[in-house]
């Protein structure tokens, strides 16, 4: 499993791709990989932290947004 320093256990992200890569599946193969790697981890549910195309996840895993959440914990580091 690939973690980054500026995210929390059981969260996804952020994370992206290039305009020009979209709509290739890229998006969507990382998505599911790191999903299937939290459930390997013992997760029952992941945490899409910091997501800038809200309808894109709700499409892909039927993401579900967290009331009252934002802006989470990447305040500090996500620009505006």
């Amino acid at each position: 499993m690939i973690r980054g320093l500026t995210t929390a256990k059981g969260f996804y992200g952020p994370t992206g791709v290039s305009e020009d890569a979209r709509g290739t599946g890229i998006g969507k193969a990382l998505l599911f990989k790191s999903m299937e790697a939290l459930r390997e981890s013992g997760y029952v549910y992941g945490v899409i932290g910091g997501e800038g195309q809200r309808e894109f996840y709700e499409k892909v895993c039927n993401a579900q947004e967290i009331p009252n959440s934002d802006p989470g914990i990447y305040t500090d580091i996500l620009p505006d």
